[in-house]
């Protein structure tokens, strides 16, 4: 994108009204943003619409998988899963439950959120 002669703020068609200094910060990720962690290589991650509908944040759902060991599970339909349990950067507890598939043009797998939900509104057994 080129930058413009007068403050640096970039022009073109789909240039942005902010100048190159004013980057984002780590919470104002991207929903393809790539995540890294000791536990985990470099990974694509994407949501479904389900699992955005406790209103738990993409960037709660990174530090969780950042930061928390992860428990092999099956799905409902009988496929292999991920699942996480973890305290977020707010300490709230999640469950969090993910599924590798196959990324559209990339032969890299993505890993697809499914579920994202905070642990209290799971029902204890009586």
């Amino acid at each position: 994108m080129p930058a413009s002669p007068a403050g640096g703020i970039p022009s073109g068609p789909f240039a942005s009204s902010r100048p190159d200094n004013a980057r984002r910060s780590r919470d104002q990720l991207c929903l393809t943003q790539l995540v890294v962690s000791d536990r985990m290589a470099a990974v694509e991650i994407r949501f479904t619409q389900a699992a955005r509908r406790h209103r738990i944040g993409k960037a709660s759902v990174r530090f969780v998988l950042a930061h928390v060991s992860t428990t092999g599970v099956t799905t409902s339909q009988g496929s292999p899963a991920w699942r996480w349990v973890g305290v977020d950067e707010r300490d709230r507890e999640l469950e969090i439950v993910a599924v590798e598939v196959q990324g559209d043009q990339d032969p890299e797998p993505v890993l697809l959120v499914l579920h994202v939900m905070p642990t209290h509104y799971r029902k204890e057994p009586s």
